[in-house]
């Protein structure tokens, strides 16, 4: 199978005053070893997606059909790292089963160049900045060999400048070493940047894929400002 297949999903959350109705009839087909971006106003469904993606959730009606043996990943703003231990430690305790530890150690090794941290294998998280800790988490993410990469807004608490080097360094790493990446933004350009097609879900529970060119992903080119339009469009009805 190419693609996740999101069927007739249904999610109601219930409240003390009511029930709140997010997916309805969600019907979305995310492809394998891309990187799809999730947008739309707030409160439209992006992380209830993502944790239904994931099995953090379960849905009301409907289903998502994964590949055979797929398995997920989330990475948060807020990185999940093992803060007394070094790099290095971080990266190979995430490997998966099975390894020996010289194994682990030349497989964190590889991750650690992939992210850019190759000279920082002695540091320990409280050591490290923002930006760096969020390339740790990407290691840490891809060490457990998910095919499936869950990303709610992990660059969001970053400064504009760091967040662009962790989106080039996103774009680095699927380059690398392709994953499926479902990833949450609220920066419109950003989405577009990075995304190989943008699902504008609406408000109503309802969902549009959007293919983004190649062309688009330079901030300063005419098909940036053209897709930008046509996102925000699809984003407004």
């Amino acid at each position: 199978m190419d693609e996740i297949r999101v069927e007739h999903l249904q999610k109601i959350y219930q409240t003390e005053q009511a029930k709140r109705k997010i997916f309805g009839d969600l019907n979305l087909n995310i492809p394998t070893g891309k990187l799809t971006v999730l947008a739309g106003r707030s409160g439209c469904g992006k992380t209830t997606l993502l944790n239904l993606l994931g099995g953090l959730d379960k849905p009301d009606g409907g289903e998502i059909i994964l590949p055979d043996d797929y398995h997920s990943t989330m990475l948060y703003p807020e990185p999940y790292l093992i803060t007394w231990t070094t790099v290095l430690n971080n990266i190979s305790l995430a490997c998966g089963a099975g390894l020996t530890p010289l194994e682990r150690e030349k497989q964190a090794r590889g991750l650690m160049e992939l992210v850019g941290l190759s000279d920082c294998e002695t540091m320990t998280p409280a050591q490290m900045s923002s930006g760096m800790k969020q390339r740790l988490a990407l290691a840490r993410a891809l060490a457990t060999q998910s095919q499936l990469l869950l990303m709610d807004e992990p660059f969001a608490a970053l400064d504009f400048i760091t967040r662009a080097e962790m989106q080039r360094q996103l774009l680095h790493v699927q380059q690398e070493a392709p994953r499926t990446i479902v990833f949450v933004t609220h920066q419109l350009d950003e989405a577009i940047v990075m995304a190989d097609q943008i699902a504008v879900i609406h408000a109503d529970g309802s969902a549009v894929m959007l293919s983004v060119d190649a062309s688009a992903h330079e901030e300063d080119s005419p098909a940036f400002g053209v897709m930008k339009k046509a996102v925000m469009a699809e984003c407004m009805k």
